[in-house]
């Protein structure tokens, strides 16, 4: 912004604050934007957002070295959904588990984090228990039988650990 220098002025600085001061008014005035009520404003910021994560595993348990995406959905009082709103994500224990911004779990170690996600002062969170899988494997016969549309598995017994609280069965 150009402004004409008369002659016969002085630029005191005083004068030279006052511009300053009107520059950078204009400046902040102009870079706001127009609310929806036709008030020019920043952006109005929901006083009661809500947020929900989902995605996680239905038991929270996530084996070492699988990944968990997480969805944040931001809604406002009248639960509208709000897809622009930015969400930060945290783990309790970035050691057990990380999140990435997109909220991609990692399962990095045995142990319980709690993912949380915060946006527009609203916050939620998912504990997780993160366990390292077992792989069984036995000499012993193994039998296989069909029961009403279920396979049924006959394991040796002691061929899995005490410890095992779920068997998922794969190739």
């Amino acid at each position: 912004m150009l402004v004409p220098f008369r002659q016969g002025h002085s630029a005191t600085p005083s004068r030279v604050s006052r511009f300053v001061a009107v520059a950078i008014l204009a400046l902040a005035v102009g870079s706001l934007s127009c609310s929806g009520d036709g008030l020019v404003g920043p952006t109005p910021v929901p006083s009661s957002a809500k947020l929900v994560l989902s995605g996680a595993p239905a038991d929270s348990i996530v084996l070492v070295g699988t990944t968990a995406p997480l969805t944040a959905t931001v809604t406002d009082a009248s639960g509208r959904a709000l897809p622009t709103a930015a969400v930060a994500w945290e783990s309790s224990a970035p050691q057990v588990a990380s999140v990435s911004a997109a909220g991609v779990v990692t399962a990095l170690a045995p142990g319980g984090a709690i993912i949380s996600a915060s946006s527009l002062g609203a916050n939620a969170s998912v504990p997780l228990s993160v366990r390292v899988p077992v792989v069984v494997s036995s000499t012993a016969p193994t039998t296989a039988t069909v029961l009403n549309g279920d396979v049924v598995l006959t394991i040796p017994a002691g061929a899995v650990p005490a410890t095992v609280s779920r068997l998922t069965v794969g190739p």
